[in-house]
């Protein structure tokens, strides 16, 4: 960005640019996050009585880090201009292996489904609800807490179509990631793409419930 001359101007001068580097070098610092939490689960199955990495916590850092990802070789890719469509190029390869986690209904929202679903059960037999959660990473933060009136329904299990599921997965993903971040001591500044994420998910579940699954990450 320091090197590339738009307009007579560094890139890197361009208040946009600085934005988009910045949510990249986030999205680093919670990648390097959700590894170690990985790499903890992993070592914890690996001893003897163990059931295994969690479920739950498995599918949460694969769709958080997923998206993150691409999301960061999108960014880099308007950055770097042609060059991004190289495949012998970094970001190149980065954005073609990531956008199969973007399929309709392909694996992150299958992990999300899941996330969903999991969540459900547990507040069903005295867990943390869906709304218990998005508030208590948010009073974690100070930030707001955010309306979930669009994930709250009367009409039983499996009412809620499964669009709108998926993305209360997400929402749930992303929601654990900043709680976590918070305590292992992230700044608010690396957690902010999370919380858009958040409040990205929410405003567009409120302002329509049906067509929640067209969302675009």
């Amino acid at each position: 960005m320091q090197e590339r001359t738009v307009f007579g101007k560094p890139l890197a001068s361009y208040g946009q640019v600085q934005v988009r580097v910045a949510e990249i070098e986030a999205a680093a610092e919670i990648a390097r996050m959700l590894h170690e939490i990985g790499c903890r689960e992993a070592e914890a199955a690996d001893r003897p009585g163990s059931a295994g990495v969690p479920a739950q916590i498995a599918n949460v850092v694969k769709v958080v880090a997923s998206d993150l990802a691409f999301a960061s070789a999108t960014s880099a890719s308007q950055l770097f201009g042609g060059e991004s469509y190289r495949t012998d190029g970094y970001v190149g390869r980065a954005t073609a292996d990531l956008r199969p986690f973007r399929i309709f209904e392909g694996s992150n929202d299958v992990l999300c489904d899941a996330i969903w679903q999991a969540a459900e059960k547990a507040a069903k037999t005295g867990g943390e609800s869906f709304a218990d959660a998005v508030r208590r990473a948010h009073e974690l933060a100070g930030w707001p807490v955010p309306s979930v009136a669009a994930f709250t329904t009367d009409d039983g299990e499996g009412a809620l179509p499964q669009g709108l599921r998926c993305l209360g997965g997400r929402v749930l993903a992303n929601a654990e990631v900043l709680r976590r971040g918070l305590e292992a001591g992230l700044s608010s500044a690396a957690l902010l793409p999370l919380r858009r994420r958040i409040a990205r998910d929410l405003a567009f579940a409120e302002a329509d419930p049906a067509g929640a699954g067209l969302v675009e990450y």
